[in-house]
């Protein structure tokens, strides 16, 4: 009886409007009155669907604020949880219980708002960035929220001074740390966004979004999964050296780190593998040479039609689409001899043969943000033991920015920038910037299952 009444309330649920507790779709108003701008593949934790609000926030916060949010032992941990989705509720509620400017801001929207509204995390602003750039009309569904071109906060708290925020012009998520933005002691009492050496992109005020989790009407949600524990080195598995069975944390079949399993089999696979440090290569460029010199030769676009192509680049970052993104780099150079290719980024990566495999890939933006995250939660980042080989500087990603730039993940504290596709370090940081000046680096990865 008991499976009959929650198949009987499931199917209620479905018959049931997005804004009464029902499936929702991309784009529907959601039980809140916000537009629906994520729908999750799986229940989570958190739920299943983020709401923008629909319309500016007003509100006497003006900056982040001076509180820090995490401290002690567990404050890196507790930093990367809160960048993650379904992280943003938990973020505000900590923030107005430290801050009195926080609990006024939210005072100001609770009068006419359920009590849910939060500042996003990192990951659900990122989310909602993505959501707008690739709908048929961006504009149109940035201004049924409410959004600018400007910079937004997040509630994601990077270290005791800074904390992240995002450019709504382009999708960058910053910090300014370590050096971005040299002798910047902090972000958090900042009221607007930094300019950056190089970057076509003014200071700006930064502003504010509110969105919320929600789940279909009589939903019962998971546990939150918890803090995976990784032994220095891995952990050694024969079900998944064998590529029978993984968790994150395992050694996989290619003898590499498994980082991500997204809990069934998708059309890319099921668990994501980083080869071994020794693998690795430094000072590489993503393209084969800068385009308008002389004795060089103009390569075809990657996304050749400009109507689609933002759109084809912001799907590039995601989750599962780092060999799909090798394989149009390699159609792009598929002009030049074996060797020029294997000379370039995704070139060594899909020429690579690593612990007896050959089916190695460049990370996408989102994968290789995940694997930083991995290290960093775990304690084997930079910051700690960093038994995986990791060096400090700039990585670079197989998603494309533009033209001339593709996006990169700065392995000191994760931000990721755009660099220009043409160089093999960071020689951007030598023309009068505090940037870091070391080598890109490469570290493919495999997916299977």
């Amino acid at each position: 009886m008991a499976q009959v009444g929650h198949r009987q309330s499931a199917q209620a649920a479905a018959t049931r409007s997005c804004a009464k507790g029902g499936v929702c779709k991309l784009g529907d108003r959601g039980p809140g009155g916000g537009i629906v701008f994520h729908v999750a593949p799986t229940l989570s934790w958190w739920g299943e669907y983020l709401e923008a609000f629909a319309r500016p926030v007003e509100g006497s916060l003006r900056t982040w604020g001076d509180s820090i949010m995490h401290q002690g032992d567990d404050a890196q941990a507790q930093r990367i949880l809160g960048k993650q989705v379904g992280a943003g509720q938990l973020n505000t509620r900590r923030l107005r219980a430290l801050d009195a400017s926080w609990a006024a801001f939210a005072a100001s929207w609770a009068v006419s708002l359920k009590d849910e509204w939060a500042v996003p995390s990192k990951d659900e602003l990122d989310l909602l960035y993505n959501y707008i750039a690739t709908t048929p009309s961006p504009l149109s569904a940035a201004h049924a929220i409410g959004l600018k071109g400007n910079p937004y906060w997040t509630s994601s708290e990077a270290s005791d001074t800074f904390a992240w925020y995002q450019l709504f012009q382009d999708g960058t998520q910053f910090t300014d740390a370590n050096g971005i933005i040299r002798g910047l002691p902090g972000n958090k009492t900042l009221g607007q966004s930094n300019k950056h050496t190089g970057s076509s992109f003014g200071s700006l005020p930064l502003r504010w979004v509110l969105v919320r989790t929600f789940s279909r009407a009589d939903t019962t949600l998971p546990a939150r999964a918890p803090i995976p524990e990784i032994p220095q080195g891995g952990r050694e598995s024969s079900s998944c050296a064998l590529g029978i069975s993984c968790e994150v944390g395992d050694i996989g079949p290619g003898g590499g780190l498994v980082f991500y399993d997204a809990g069934s089999t998708q059309p890319w696979g099921r668990w994501l593998e980083a080869t071994p440090a020794a693998c690795e290569a430094a000072g590489l460029r993503w393209r084969a040479a800068a385009p308008g010199k002389s004795g060089t030769r103009q390569l075809p676009l990657a996304y050749p039609v400009w109507k689609t192509a933002a759109r084809q680049r912001v799907e590039s970052k995601r989750l599962g689409m780092g060999k799909a993104n090798t394989e149009v780099i390699l159609r792009q150079h598929r002009s030049l001899a074996p060797v020029d290719r294997a000379a370039i980024a995704a070139g060594y990566a899909d020429a690579l043969e690593c612990g007896g495999k050959d089916d190695w890939f460049l990370p996408s933006k989102d994968e290789l943000d995940s694997l930083y995250n991995l290290l960093a939660l775990t304690k084997h980042g930079l910051t700690g033991t960093n038994s995986f080989g990791f060096e400090r500087g700039y990585y670079w990603t197989s998603s494309e920015y533009n033209n001339e730039n593709a996006w990169t993940q700065y392995w000191i504290d994760g931000q990721q920038f755009d660099r220009e596709k043409w160089l093999s370090a960071n020689e951007q940081g030598r023309k009068g910037g505090a940037e870091d000046p070391r080598p890109f680096r490469v570290r493919p990865i495999r997916a299977f299952g």
